[in-house]
């Protein structure tokens, strides 16, 4: 007999129900009104619909059940619905077969049923971890659950999230569900009477992702969650450390796919801006790396390929030889690191691969390099004559040059009873102009030792050039390196020391320039060969010139010359004098304390000025050296300062008159004096005794005080 007002019903809330190897075991929700059951029988059968089997629930289990239940429900009336929460660890199809309470009666179950299904899960794959930028990502979920599926994944480059994305209505190809039935729902599921739940059985789906991975760095794709299609959601959130990494025991729930920018080679020269180097020198090719994205060279190995054919082999129209070129390949440990090439011939870029990328080759990818002809001198000499006598003097070499410039030719000068002297000539250009004009009479040998030139270093060559010569005047000023432009004093005279040549005596006339104005003079009948002369006094300051105008020796034979040189007369000499302290030039302080002098200077620092205490005849003078023209000297004792002299860094200078003097004195000590009376007498030179007086009389005591007044200070 059953009991219609009384009803049980399973998993009333239509709650999704799943099974994992996290979550072993699921409490199937069974709900009862007013009734208390002692036995009830559930029905399943497993996903591939190929068994069942009759769970029966007796009454002492039920009785726990209940207890449960009404520990974490309490209905307020203690009848209501009651839900018990029957434990399971396996996947199938639940119906309720049979209910009976207590009292025997059978009670009416409502025809539900329950779906427990494997948890959905998914793991991502890639067919390799290491890509190249520009390549497809090339990565996949495989995707495990009841379908139709939902997944989340999550995708960050360089440790930023990129993109946050949701997969619906995963399924396999040709699936077909009840659920994807337009207005299906579960309870029109559960009231069909057909028992077929194939469509409930988990299924591998795998969904690839394939996007251009456009920067490189580390792409992490890792699985956020996974829906089924009857709701059970698994979420991986726990899965992954604060880092955003897998944990240990999760490393299939992402990926990492590491892209590696592509490298990019170049020559930094070509066919028309062709390499240059000596035979049988080497030469680094001048490679320029970067990346395809325009960022900076990978520290990273290479590999480099190139075409190489040599410059006797090459085609008519400079191209490679395919029967004499070379396919050569470089493994370089970093981008620094240089490929030296020796052979002149041309070279092309083929390759270039950097880490696990393969590159691209930019223009210029060929690059010639040529071997610069050795260089040659060719030497042609004709002899410099006297003017006046036609007498040699010297010679002049052509040189005519073979080779890249500049070049640098090595000689050395021989002649009797002098060491050999090592010379060098410089030319900038294929053809210059040597003139060779000894100073001394006597034979000359030049030995041509050997030349060098931009890319050849002291080639040998023997050349040999012999003169005897008798040379024509010449004075050259003799200036060290420190008064090639010398600074005078006002009213100095400069003076200038002159090398002569040729035969004595010798007459020299010269200029001085200064404001526009040339002063000519003239020395004559100078014997020796080294003379220092002297100019007249300058009264002027400012710039000028000493310039030399001609030289002529014992045969009357003028010749010009160029030599000049600048200096420089200061406009004028240093001063000293003291400064005043109150407008004056006297003080007074205390004896033995320290006083500041001021001194004021003009001229150019630094300064070294005497100063004497001309009151102190056993104090000598004392020197100071000052760097600022308003300064000070510390003194500690009276007297009459006076400045006994004053030079700046050129010139002696001057001391103004009446600010040469500074006097300094003592103040005078205070004193006191007693007043002597007939009842006061004086005892000894510090003890008074003063008569006696009667208690309440008035008595004084006169006391005089010398120095300067001052107020007593009043402290608290």
């Amino acid at each position: 007999m059953l009991n219609s007002a009384r009803s049980a019903v399973l998993n009333p809330y239509h709650e999704p129900f799943c099974i994992s190897p996290e979550n072993k075991q699921i409490t199937i929700p069974i709900q009862i009104n007013q009734t208390n059951p002692k036995l009830i029988d559930l029905l399943r059968i497993d996903l591939e619909g190929s068994h069942n089997e009759t769970i029966r629930i007796g009454a002492s289990e039920l009785k726990r059940l209940r207890k449960t239940a009404m520990n974490e429900q309490r209905p307020k009336d203690g009848i209501g619905p009651l839900i018990l929460g029957y434990p399971s660890k396996k996947t199938g199809r639940y119906t309720l077969e049979k209910v009976v309470d207590e009292s025997g009666l059978e009670v009416r179950p409502r025809f539900s049923e329950l779906l427990v299904v494997p948890c959905p899960f998914a793991h991502v794959k890639s067919s390799s971890g290491q890509k190249c930028r520009g390549d497809l990502s090339d990565v996949s979920f495989e995707i495990t659950g009841t379908p139709p599926l939902t997944l989340t994944y999550n995708k960050t480059i360089e440790g930023s999230l990129i993109e946050h994305k949701s997969l619906q209505s995963i399924q396999p190809d040709g699936f077909s569900s009840p659920l994807l039935k337009q207005e299906s729902t579960f309870d029109s599921l559960v009231q069909s009477g057909k028992v077929d739940i194939s469509w409930a059985r988990p299924c591998k789906v795998s969904i690839p992702v394939n996007e251009i991975m456009s920067r490189p760095g580390e792409w992490i794709y890792s699985v956020d969650s996974v829906k089924d299609a009857l709701g059970n959601t698994v979420s991986h959130e726990k899965q992954f450390d604060e880092d955003g990494k897998a944990k240990s025991r999760h490393q299939d729930l992402q990926q990492s796919v590491f892209v590696q920018d592509k490298p990019r080679v170049s020559f930094g020269c070509d066919t028309q801006r062709p390499l240059k180097v000596a035979k049988g020198q080497t030469i680094a090719l001048p490679l320029r790396f970067g990346t395809v994205g325009k960022g900076h060279p990978r520290d990273d190995t290479y590999s480099l390929g190139y075409l190489f054919t040599p410059e006797e082999s090459l085609l008519e129209n400079g191209e490679h030889n395919p029967e004499a070129q070379r396919h050569i390949e470089v493994n370089l440990k970093s981008p620094r690191q240089r490929v030296e090439v020796t052979r002149s011939g041309l070279y092309t870029l083929k390759s270039i691969r950097a880490g696990w990328c393969d590159g691209e080759v930019d223009e210029p990818a060929s690059c010639i390099l040529e071997h610069p002809p050795e260089p040659e001198v060719s030497i042609t000499a004709e002899s410099i004559t006297d003017k006046c006598d036609r007498m040699p003097i010297g010679l002049r070499a052509d040189l005519d040059f073979v080779g890249t410039p500049p070049f640098t030719l090595d000689y050395v000068i021989e002649t009797k009873g002098k060491p050999s002297e090592f010379k060098q000539a410089k030319s900038e250009n294929r053809r210059y102009q040597l003139e060779l004009k000894p100073k001394t009479a006597g034979r000359y040998t030049y030995r041509f030792t050997s030349l060098t030139d931009q890319y050849y270093q002291a080639r040998r060559i023997s050349e040999i050039l012999e003169v005897d010569v008798k040379p024509s005047a010449n004075a050259e000023l003799m200036l060290d390196g420190t008064a090639k432009q010398p600074r005078l004093c006002l009213g100095d005279q400069a003076e200038f020391s002159v090398r002569f040549t040729g035969e004595p005596p010798w007459s020299l006339e010269y200029e001085v320039v200064y404001g526009g104005k040339k002063t000519k003079s003239k020395i004559e009948d100078v014997s020796e060969t080294e003379y220092a002369f002297r100019t007249t006094k300058l009264q002027s300051g400012g710039d000028y010139s000493l310039v030399l105008v001609s030289v002529s020796d014992s045969r009357g034979c003028p010749e010009s010359l160029k030599e000049e040189v600048k200096f420089h007369v200061q406009h004028q000499r240093p001063k000293a004098g003291f400064g005043t302290i109150e407008g004056k030039r006297t003080a007074q302080a205390v004896e033995d304390a320290a006083l500041a002098l001021p001194i004021r200077l003009t001229g150019e620092k630094p300064w070294h000025v005497k100063v004497k205490n001309i009151d102190d005849q056993y104090s000598p003078p004392k020197e100071y050296r000052f760097e600022n023209p308003n300064t000070e000297i510390k003194v500690n004792r009276q007297g009459t300062y006076e400045i006994d002299g004053v030079r700046d860094v050129i010139c002696d200078g001057q001391v103004e008159e009446g600010a040469n003097k500074f006097v300094v004195s003592w103040r005078d000590r205070p004193q006191l004096r007693v007043s002597e009376s007939p009842t006061l007498k004086m005892v000894d030179d510090s003890h008074y005794r003063k008569e006696d007086v009667c208690e309440g009389d008035e008595d004084y005591l006169d006391i005089a005080f010398s120095g300067k007044f001052a107020l007593p200070c009043l402290h608290r």
